[in-house]
């Protein structure tokens, strides 16, 4: 899984997800458009196995238009414990129609 990926501009968040395989008690994940930023996620704490919306960590730009492309950054605390996997959900609108 890359540290980072691109949401093309016009794109809108709707959703930041983390599945985790097992808990990591003392770690935060945090996931933003700079290294460490916290735009999509802040602080989360993956401390349960399985699948987890963002919940109170959401960070400000969910729900937030792109006026460009941003490149999405993921970055822990301290090395984790188990893996943790984050899922962006993300919407754009057809050619055409706006947000």
């Amino acid at each position: 899984f890359p540290s980072h990926d691109r949401l093309p501009k016009g794109a809108v968040v709707v959703g930041v997800y983390t599945l985790s395989t097992g808990a990591n008690a003392t770690q935060t994940v945090n996931v933003g458009f700079t290294n460490g930023g916290t735009d999509l996620l802040n602080a989360f704490a993956p401390n349960l196995t399985g699948y987890a919306a963002s919940g109170a960590a959401t960070g400000t730009a969910v729900g937030t238009k792109l006026t460009e492309d941003k490149t999405v950054f993921l970055k822990a605390s301290a090395t984790l414990t188990n893996p943790v996997f984050v899922k962006v959900e993300y919407i754009v609108a057809p050619s055409g129609l706006d947000f």
